[in-house]
């Protein structure tokens, strides 16, 4: 059974919705805060910046670790290894 956390996709994703849900309010709010007081909120983003980079870790991990274990690909995994071919 596949789930859904398996898939390299998944983990991608999350991390990008991860890190600009986090990081939305600090950028639309820049110009509001005072120069000052930017470097005592600036450091959330960087924090959600290392989970996004987590996550594509475990992304590529999953994606190597599939292409080492499996020999026949789907569709989709041929798309992405020769894009100019046609599936």
């Amino acid at each position: 059974m596949l789930f859904i956390y398996n898939t390299s996709m998944f983990w991608v994703i999350l991390g990008f919705l991860v890190y600009l849900a986090g990081s939305f309010f600090i950028y639309t709010f820049v110009d509001e805060i005072d120069s000052r007081d930017i470097g005592k909120f600036w450091f959330i983003t960087f924090i959600f910046n290392t989970i996004k980079n987590l996550f594509f870790s475990i992304a590529f991990s999953l994606r190597e670790a599939k292409d080492k274990s499996s020999s026949s690909l789907s569709a989709y995994d041929n798309f992405f290894k020769n894009p100019y071919n046609p599936l």
